[in-house]
């Protein structure tokens, strides 16, 4: 599927999950580790995610908030150094190097997304997907 079909196929499915309402069992971000060690977080538990602009380079990322009662700590403090997956959905969206253990609640996401397909992601983070049960990149 080209650009254009990924990111059509992405607004409908935010666009039919928005009609609906978040989905009891819906996930809004799911983080994997490269030791295999999956972190998800579901749409509707206070999850949220909007679309900024990046002041240095004014290119669009996610900026999102974990729910009162979630940090990324325990799956993060053996990392440092390694990388992280990070999906929504089943789409891999971005794949950081841990720099440091995140204890907080806050985290941007950023990438080659146009403005379009930023608000298509921020809007199933809201909103939920389906679970993947397989993720791979």
């Amino acid at each position: 599927m080209n650009r254009v079909g990924a990111i059509v196929c992405a607004l409908l499915l935010a666009l039919a999950i928005s009609a609906s309402g978040a989905q009891a069992g819906s996930t809004g971000l799911t983080f994997v580790n490269e030791d295999g060690v999956r972190f998800d977080v579901p749409a509707g538990t206070g999850l949220t995610a909007r679309v900024e602009r990046d002041p240095t380079s004014n290119s669009p990322m996610i900026h999102f908030v974990l729910p009162p009662d979630m940090t990324l700590l325990a799956m993060t403090r053996d990392q440092v150094g390694r990388r992280i997956q990070i999906y929504v959905g089943c789409k891999l969206v971005s794949e950081p190097v841990v720099r440091t253990p995140i204890s907080g609640r806050q985290g941007v996401l950023t990438g080659a997304f146009s403005l379009e397909e930023a608000k298509a992601l921020a809007d199933i983070i809201n909103n939920g997907a389906p679970p993947c049960p397989n993720l791979s990149s």
